[in-house]
Formats: structure tokens, C-alpha cells, sequence
């Protein structure tokens, strides 16, 4: 900053924040921009006509000069925007732009500031990228200062496209994603974290309540969140009020093909709204949450919303599948798919749940560390398979048991030394490499932490994380913080060189030597207590290859059928292990129990010597077969 006067502005806030987080526990929640809004859909034309009113305090100690409007549907208007130019690329799907979508916003009239619209003083497009209106600055006349408060009437027309990334159409169904204006968040320091709708990346917002009026054709069924209030059906059309407290987002569906079935989880009410086909699918859903809910609650605080809303859409409209919105999740699949081995409802249902805590309520910022919402989703998610279906977590015959964590590792592997984990979403090449980053190494070195200190205090780790910084926008230095003060400093220094530097290991056996002494070496020189028993010399060079470090075990197998354990708490880049024996060491192996499921290639921690049996050297041909066979299929 340019003066004085504002660099102690600026200190006070890092004191302000400070203060803030040591009192995290307890902090009641801060509701800086509210929305009111009413909107009418068209479903002939797929348009939705509104008006919204945004109350916003200024949350920070720096007063505001200017605040940004996320406009995210115009990242459809055409094959320029900055979503569409990179999402050919690097997105989920790549599936060509079909009918264009825009927010067209009329006026952003400011009552505080004498009525006065904003809109014709606007940049004319985002930050630096002039193809591209989704990141739009408002200067201001005059500084908003800190607590005071600026309420914004907005008139907007969202024109949907046809589907494309969970926005748009497909038919009659609606999926009414990123659809209002929303207010980029302010941080207590007085940054705005505004950002393009950029491809690979989700979002970011302050808390706050949402009061949402929507008027469709009476035969549309609305799937919402919030308290909902009873249909006003008037001249062929229904009014449908909801109300939905604490949230950061407001995502609905229409469709007049919807069946609703309902059911209760403990205090939650469940609604799922799909196609008629979908009842086997449906049924699936509910055992999972009557699961998921009870227990997600008692692992990282109450679930707080009366209900959870469960969209599941029809086969056409999969791009709208897979997603996450306060209040309400979106599965997916086709109808037979219960019928299957495969575990697919059960685990997208539980990823999708484990996002209304990570970032539903603790809400980091998932544009510049996506590692915190969906790395933690996918370990939970891989967590709660097994715990609750076993080994066939993710497939389930009678011959062939498969459990997510495999998956999981087996991807992990291929993206291992692509750099750091915690970076912002955009910082990836594409898809597959921050799925197979973000998504399994994480969930993966979750893992291995959990098998060295505990399944269960692991989740009471990032349960005690959910608790501290609920409603709080956490970072990942909060996150390594909890991890620290509950598992210790190894645990948070392997996460913390993962997160931001290229976190890897590759613990090898390189060498084993078994070898007899001779009668004078084992006499040691002295006649009167020569020694009758036969002994062995034994050595074993152990390499540690990477930038992580673990505790780790290693067990030797003797001839006579003796066996030799040893923990080594640290291995340096290269380690002579060397113990004497009554029998000559056949087999040793490194990390014995497979706890550290991070390693990039278990295959290497097997030595044999030739003194072991034929058996026993054909069985870990065949073990390292299958395990290369594995790595192929599952990559």
C-alpha cells in the first residue's frame, strides 16, 4: 500500500485475523452478503428473469473502493470465453458448445450511495482477459468502510445454454447453476478473491442467507435447498418460496419429469429427486446416506440444514452429474447400475456428501486449493467405503474384490512428481492429472498417515479441522496446523512437503548379504569361549528415494523359519542394515504390513536371497505380475 496511514490499516487487520482464528472455536458466523431474489424460468426459451438484492458488509479492516460481480454464466456465450478456450483441453469433457448462455445484468443500483447504478461504470471485461466478462470490477464513488454496509438491486436475465459442465439444458430438464450475480469474497486483510469462471476451477463466496422466490409452469417439480414453503399455483404457474441460512451458493433444478421420494436420516430430511426409472438407484442413495449423515455428523460437527437435497438426472443430461452445492448434491448414473458389482452410487454419493462439510461449511477457497475441498472429499469418501462394504469397497463379486484405496493408490502412482498439490486449479495441465493429483495422492497419503498413526485419529484430525474453522474460509497452513497438533510434526511435514514442493518416496531394497563366519571370527579371538553355534552376518542396504521420510518397518525371514523385525524411524538416502543371526536371512521385506501406500513402487521392497525356496521366488514373480497387471487396468 501507498502510505502510512494504510499500512497500519493493514496491520491492524493481520492482528484482527489473528485474533479471529485463536478464537475459531467459537466464532459465530459472519453473514456478509445476503441475497434476496426473485426469478421466473421459462422453460421454452430456457431463460430466467430476476432481481436480486445483495445486503454486503464490508468483512475486512481496509475499506473498499471497489467490489467484483461474478457473472459465471456468460462463460458460455461463446467459444471465446476463457472456460470454453481452455476446457477443450483440459476439462472433464469435451463435448463443443451447443446454444449459448449469457447473465445479462440491466442495473446494479446502490441504495447506500443515493440509488446510483454501478453498471455503466463497470470494466468492460475480466481482469486481463479481454474475450472474457465472467470477473467483473464496480468502482465505487466513495470507500465503504470496514462494517459498514452496501446493499446492491440487481435486474438480470439468465439465458441458459445447453448443457454444458453442470449449467444449462437438456430437454424440459433444468439444471440453474451459477446463475445469479454473486459477489466475489473480501478477506479480512481487504484482498477480493475474484477470479474468472476458468476451466478445471469451482468457487468461492462469502456466507450469508439466501431468500429465493422462484415462479415456474405448475407442471415443473423444483429441486431446491432450504426450507421450503407450499407451491402457489396461479394461472398455470407456481410460486415456490425457500429459505436457505448459512450458505454460499444457491443451485435449483426443474424438470417435469422429476419423481420425489422422501426420507429421514435422524433429524435431516432427505428429498431425492430423479427419474422414474430410477428407484433401484434411488434406494441405493438412501442406504448410503442413512449411513453417510449420522456419521459425518458425529466425525466433523452436525450436518446443520433440515434437509439434503438429492438430485439424480436423467441419462441425457450426465454433464450436469457429480456435484456439490450447500444443501443439495447431484449424482448420476444409469438405471441398471444397481443391478452392477460396481460400487459407483455408493461412492459418488459419499464423495458428493463429504463436500457439504469440505467446502460446504468450512469453505476454502476451491479456485486456489482445490486440495482442501476435493482432496479431503475423495480421502473421506475412500474412507467410508471401507468402513462400511470392506475390501469390495468399489467392486464386489464373488472372485474379485476391489476397494477404492487400491484405485486410489494405483493412481496416485501414475501422477507421482508432477509438483505440488496445493495450488490453485488452474495451475494443472488438465483433468486427469489434478484428479490423479488432487484427488488420489491425497487421498492416498491420507491413507498411509492413517495406517502408521490411526484410522481413527486421522478423522479426528480433519474432524477437529472441521470443528475449528467452521464458516471460517481456512488455508492450507490451518489445515497443517490441526494436522500437527494432533498426529505430530512428521505427519504435518509430510503433508506440508506434498502440498507445496513434490512430495514423493520410493523406499527400495537394493542389496541383501547373508554370510557364514567363519569359526575364528566367531570365536572372536578368544579359545576359551569358542563358540559351537553357527552365526550369520547379515546386511541390508535400504534406499530412500524421494522427499518424504515415514517411520517404516522391516521384517527379515531366517532359514530355520525365525523372523527379524526392526523399525526404523527415519531412513537416510541410503541405510546398511546389519545384525547377526543364528540362521542365514532367505527373505526380507520393507514396510511388511503395505502401510505406506504413498510409496511409488512397492515392487522394489522384496529381497530374496538363493537360498529361498522355489515357491516362495515363483509366488513374488507372479505377486509382482498382478501388481504391474493392476497398475495398467486401473491407471
Amino acid at each position: 500500500m501507498a502510505n502510512w496511514a494504510n499500512k497500519w490499516v493493514t496491520l491492524a487487520a493481520v492482528l484482527q485475523c489473528s485474533l479471529t482464528y485463536s478464537n475459531a472455536a467459537n466464532a459465530a458466523i459472519d453473514k456478509v452478503a445476503n441475497y434476496t431474489i426473485r426469478a421466473s424460468l421459462e422453460p421454452t426459451s430456457h431463460v430466467v428473469s430476476g432481481h436480486v438484492t445483495i445486503t454486503w458488509t464490508n468483512p475486512s479492516q481496509v475499506p473498499a473502493n471497489e467490489i467484483y460481480l461474478h457473472a459465471y454464466l456468460n462463460a458460455f456465450r461463446n467459444s471465446h470465453t476463457r472456460f470454453m478456450r481452455d476446457r477443450l483441453a483440459t476439462h472433464r469433457s469435451q463435448t463443443k458448445l451447443g446454444a449459448a448462455g449469457s447473465l445479462n445484468i440491466a442495473c446494479v443500483l446502490a441504495r447506500e450511495l443515493s440509488n446510483l447504478d454501478l453498471w455503466p461504470t463497470r470494466d468492460p471485461h475480466s481482469p486481463g482477459d479481454p474475450l472474457d466478462d465472467t470477473d467483473i470490477r464496480l468502482p465505487l464513488p466513495r470507500d465503504i468502510l470496514p462494517g459498514e454496509q452496501l446493499t446492491l438491486d440487481i435486474d438480470f436475465t439468465a439465458q441458459l445454454p445447453a448443457l454444458v459442465e453442470r449449467a444449462g439444458y437438456v430437454g424440459s430438464f433444468h439444471a440453474i447453476t451459477q446463475w445469479f450475480p454473486k459477489l466475489a469474497r473480501r478477506t479480512v486483510l481487504g484482498e477480493n478473491r475474484h477470479y474468472a469462471y476458468a476451466s478445471l476451477a469451482e468457487f468461492s463466496a462469502d456466507f450469508g442467507d439466501y431468500d429465493v422466490t422462484l415462479d415456474v409452469p405448475d407442471r415443473f417439480i423444483v429441486a431446491a435447498p432450504g426450507q421450503h414453503s407450499t407451491r402457489t399455483p396461479h394461472n398455470g404457474r407456481s410460486v415456490e418460496h425457500y429459505r436457505l441460512q448459512d450458505a454460499h451458493d444457491f443451485a435449483w433444478f426443474a424438470w417435469d419429469k422429476f419423481v420425489l421420494e422422501t426420507t429421514q436420516v435422524g433429524d435431516v430430511i432427505v428429498e431425492h429427486f430423479a427419474a422414474p426409472s430410477q428407484s433401484a438407484n434411488r434406494a441405493r442413495t438412501f442406504e448410503t446416506l442413512r449411513y453417510a449423515l449420522p456419521r459425518f455428523s458425529q466425525a466433523f460437527a452436525p450436518y446443520p440444514f433440515e434437509t439434503l437435497v438429492v438430485v439424480h438426472p436423467p441419462d441425457a443430461a450426465f454433464g450436469a452429474a457429480g456435484m456439490e452445492y450447500p444443501g443439495l448434491i447431484v449424482t448420476g448414473g444409469p438405471w441398471y447400475l444397481a443391478a452392477s458389482p460396481f460400487r459407483a452410487i455408493e461412492s459418488l454419493t459419499l464423495h458428493e456428501v463429504a463436500h457439504q462439510w469440505f467446502y460446504g461449511l468450512v469453505a476454502s477457497d476451491e479456485y486456489l486449493h482445490p486440495v482442501l475441498d476435493e482432496g479431503l472429499a475423495a480421502f473421506i469418501e475412500a474412507w467410508s467405503l471401507r468402513e462400511r462394504y470392506g475390501y469390495g469397497s468399489a467392486v464386489d463379486l464373488s472372485w474379485l474384490q476391489i476397494s477404492e484405496a487400491v484405485l486410489r493408490r494405483s493412481q496416485a502412482r501414475r501422477f507421482s512428481r508432477r509438483g505440488p498439490l496445493c495450488r490453485p486449479a488452474v495451475k494443472f495441465a488438465d483433468f486427469p492429472t489434478l484428479a490423479g493429483q488432487v484427488y488420489s495422492r491425497t487421498a492416498t497419503l491420507l491413507e498411509t498417515l492413517s495406517n502408521l498413526y490411526g484410522t481413527n485419529r486421522v478423522i479426528a484430525a480433519i474432524g477437529s479441522y472441521a470443528q475449528t474453522y467452521r464458516f471460517l474460509h481456512p488455508e492450507p497452513e490451518d489445515f497443517l496446523a490441526v494436522i500437527s497438533n494432533k498426529l505430530g510434526s512428521v505427519a504435518a511435514e509430510a503433508l506440508r512437503t506434498s502440498f507445496f514442493s513434490d512430495g514423493w518416496v520410493d523406499y527400495a531394497l537394493v542389496k541383501l548379504e547373508s554370510h557364514r563366519r567363519s569359526p575364528d571370527t566367531a570365536n572372536d579371538g578368544n579359545s576359551s569361549t569358542y563358540r559351537s553355534t553357527t552365526q550369520f552376518d547379515n546386511q541390508i542396504l535400504v534406499e530412500r528415494r524421494g522427499t518424504l521420510d515415514f517411520p517404516v518397518d522391516i521384517e527379515a525371514v531366517l532359514e530355520d523359519g525365525q523372523i527379524v523385525r526392526r523399525r526404523l524411524d527415519t531412513v537416510p538416502r541410503s541405510l546398511w542394515l546389519r545384525f547377526r543371526t543364528t540362521s542365514p536371512v532367505i527373505v526380507v521385506t520393507l514396510d511388511p504390513a503395505h502401510l505406506i501406500t504413498i510409496d511409488d513402487n512397492p515392487d522394489n521392497q522384496t529381497l530374496r536371497s538363493n537360498k529361498a525356496p522355489a515357491p516362495q521366488r515363483f509366488i513374488a514373480l507372479v505377486y509382482r505380475m498382478l501388481s504391474t497387471l493392476l497398475n495398467w487396468v486401473f491407471a
